[in-house]
């Protein structure tokens, strides 16, 4: 049943989204309205997905977000579905920082585009810097923005090393580091397959991180105090 199943869950997913991005570039060619844009279309979106997926989704640390305020999410990453997981446990407009091949995909490239959101080409160091400079721009300027700070999808489900672009730029303008743990998106969806399976995936939230609270520590320091709360995190939602 599966094998009949999943291509036509993926199928529904990768219509919907086509569906979703066209909207969405329609809609803010006609009220310029960029984060009313990303609030409506990615909330549509995840429900869509994770109802497609048979999936529960359950949030905790809601409270931790500060709809006034403005940060740089970190979440760890080990499979696509780590999107929605995202903007289901965040209602608030998210800019995210994507790798610079998905501007020439078709529909997604160009919603990321009239989004005003970051590419970033991680080949290139000079370059990424620049992006992550640009993200802090886009902080300053009153917005969230997600990055996820290993780099790429965890196929052990362990954490990888959480990079240090995003931790640089958190000390150097004193924003907050907002960390997120997920798990069960990789049991969904398994890193670098289309299988879908039913499942739970649990996300949380945890207090912010104020780099002034942690003058001492380097980016590289505070990148990996970072990974630590989220693994910490990990085991939480493991344990319940």
């Amino acid at each position: 049943m599966r094998y009949i199943l999943n291509p036509i869950q993926v199928f529904l997913i990768a219509l919907f989204t086509v569906i979703c991005g066209l909207t969405g570039i329609v809609l803010i060619m006609l009220t310029r309205k960029i984060d009313w844009v990303l609030t409506f279309i990615p909330a549509a979106w995840h429900r869509f997905v994770f109802t497609v997926c048979r999936t529960k989704v359950e949030v905790y640390g809601s409270e931790n977000i500060d709809k006034n305020g403005f940060y740089i999410y970190t979440a760890n990453h080990q499979s696509t579905l780590d999107i929605a997981a995202v903007v289901r446990a965040v209602p608030v407009p998210l800019y995210f920082v994507a790798k610079k091949e998905l501007k020439k995909a078709p529909v997604l490239g160009w919603y990321i585009t009239m989004t005003e959101m970051i590419f970033i080409d991680r080949k290139n160091r000079e370059s990424a810097m620049r992006s992550m400079q640009e993200a802090a721009h886009l902080i300053k300027a009153g917005k969230n923005v997600i990055t996820f700070p290993e780099g790429t999808r965890s196929t052990t489900g362990e954490l990888l090393v959480f990079r240090r672009g995003s931790f640089i730029i958190a000390k150097e303008g004193n924003i907050g580091i907002m960390p997120i743990a997920i798990i069960g998106t990789d049991q969904v969806n398994p890193s670098g397959t289309m299988q879908i399976h039913k499942g739970v995936v649990k996300i949380k939230i945890g207090s912010p991180i104020f780099p002034s609270n942690h003058p001492l520590k380097s980016a590289d320091e505070l990148a990996a105090y970072t990974r630590s709360k989220v693994e910490e995190m990990q085991k939480e939602l493991r344990a319940l």
